[in-house]
């Protein structure tokens, strides 16, 4: 049993953050030596769980990166490197390895984001989510379909609270899964999706929809229209009843993902 439980620990932290199985691996060799000698089960699992942290964070953050980068994939701003105008809607993009791009990718996004918003004075951040993982292209990032290469990454929306005041943050904990959903006289081409793949709104159905956070229609516009200037980004995804409501029907990078993937009426995803 111990064997399998180990197994599934090592798969599940492969799936979710890349190099967090391997870690484990080191892990499950390093800790014997000092946790056999702590005979009282409590602080031995604290101690345990203590030392996995210590070194996976020792990996993500200091050496990895650098590795990373001889790879050909580079960490966007977090913890040791911040931005003034680009920022992860949370910790856990950055913790779990889910935020590196190729480098020409990175300084393009850099750039774009502060030209937007200096542009645009209310927004002082873009919230990046989901990018790609430091290493092996095709190596798969759940849930997406993508994101596998460096050139994928996900951007957030940008918000109103009920004072009419922009949103510095995502509206979710994630990023993800609060949407804006087809109007009333709208093509619902989520709905449509949902009858062929039962996790399209996945994120939905699991995210508070309170709607104290409104889509801001004339800057989510502005900032689509300059993802689609950019020479280098390739194509933008996002919900057709979005792109309709927004009256970029004109834009030709900004095309419909499929339903095979999952709904992009929460998010912004580019790629290069």
């Amino acid at each position: 049993m111990k064997i399998i439980k180990s197994f599934l620990i090592f798969i599940v932290l492969t799936l979710i953050t890349q190099v967090g199985g391997f870690v484990f691996f080191i892990y499950e060799f390093i800790h014997p030596s000092f946790s056999k000698k702590i005979k009282s089960k409590t602080p031995r699992v604290l101690a345990k769980f203590g030392f996995f942290t210590i070194l996976y964070l020792v990996f993500s953050l200091i050496i990895i990166p650098p590795i990373a980068s001889l790879c050909g994939r580079v960490p966007l701003p977090f913890l040791f490197e911040k931005s003034d105008y680009l920022k992860p809607a949370n910790a856990f993009y950055g913790i779990a390895n889910r935020h590196y791009v190729k480098p020409e990718l990175k300084e393009e996004v850099l750039l774009l984001a502060e030209e937007f918003c200096t542009d645009n004075k209310e927004v002082k951040q873009l919230i990046y989510l989901d990018a790609n993982f430091p290493f092996i292209d095709g190596f798969p990032m759940h849930p997406h379909k993508s994101h596998s290469d460096g050139e994928k990454l996900d951007l957030s929306f940008i918000y109103r609270n009920k004072n009419k005041k922009v949103l510095n943050s995502s509206p979710s904990m994630s990023g993800y899964g609060y949407v804006e959903e087809p109007k009333k006289g709208e093509e619902n081409g989520v709905q449509k999706c949902e009858e062929v793949n039962k996790y399209y709104s996945m994120m939905y159905k699991v995210t508070s929809q309170n709607k104290d956070a409104q889509f801001d229609n004339t800057l989510n516009k502005a900032l689509l229209r300059k993802l689609c200037k950019n020479s280098l980004i390739n194509k933008v995804f996002i919900e057709p009843h979005l792109k309709k409501r927004l009256r970029l029907n004109g834009e030709s990078k900004i095309k419909f993902h499929g339903c095979h993937a999952v709904r992009h009426d929460d998010h912004i995803h580019i790629q290069m």
